[in-house]
């Protein structure tokens, strides 16, 4: 599991390049993508208060607007250590506007709402704090990345939107995918944390 994933990625980076190239040539630099993907996220967040649907929609070309600037990074040769704070920083941001706006729109619970960001945060400051101690990359370690994680709670807000025929009454389709996305994190921090214990 730990050996496959950065594979696949490599070759993703590799693909992305042209589009960096791209996105370079019309005057995009990486921090300012990164710093653009927040503020469309802000923006997602409030028309998500009107309408879930147009919301997510928004709110997906944020997270596409993050893939963006590691492309134009690679692209234009400009990948920095400050560059991978913002990154970093940025997605964490984008990831508290998602559940905050979520929440205050009332689709999911607010108890939930604290957990499932509390465990989405834990992985990633995990494997920085153990990169930084250990000196070993712990990127893809674990059950669920960010891809994972979005990708479940679309799916759960989607299902909530189109009322798709469900068999629970406690939870309802997006505070359920809410909480297996929360666990999952809980799991991967738990793995990665043992990946670690084993360069102690």
């Amino acid at each position: 599991m730990e050996g496959s994933k950065p594979k696949r990625r490599e070759k993703y980076e590799q693909k992305s390049v042209k589009l960096g190239r791209a996105l370079a040539k019309l005057g995009f630099s990486a921090n300012a993508m990164t710093a653009l993907s927040v503020i469309v996220a802000l923006i997602a967040g409030y028309f998500l208060l009107e309408d879930l649907l147009l919301g997510l929609t928004i709110f997906l070309l944020a997270i596409v607007m993050d893939v963006f600037d590691g492309a134009i990074a690679r692209a234009t040769g400009t990948a920095s250590k400050y560059g991978t704070l913002v990154d970093r920083i940025a997605d964490r941001t984008v990831e508290f506007i998602l559940v905050f706006f979520l929440a205050l729109a009332g689709y999911l619970e607010r108890r939930i709402a604290l957990l499932l960001y509390f465990s989405m945060i834990l992985p990633s400051y995990t494997r920085i704090l153990g990169e930084k101690l250990f000196g070993v990359s712990g990127l893809s370690v674990g059950l669920m990345e960010r891809k994972e994680k979005l990708t479940l709670l679309y799916l759960g807000a989607l299902l909530e939107y189109f009322k798709i025929p469900y068999p629970l009454s406690y939870f309802d389709r997006l505070n359920l995918f809410a909480l297996i996305v929360a666990i999952g994190s809980l799991i991967t921090t738990a793995q990665r944390m043992k990946y670690f214990s084993r360069l102690s």
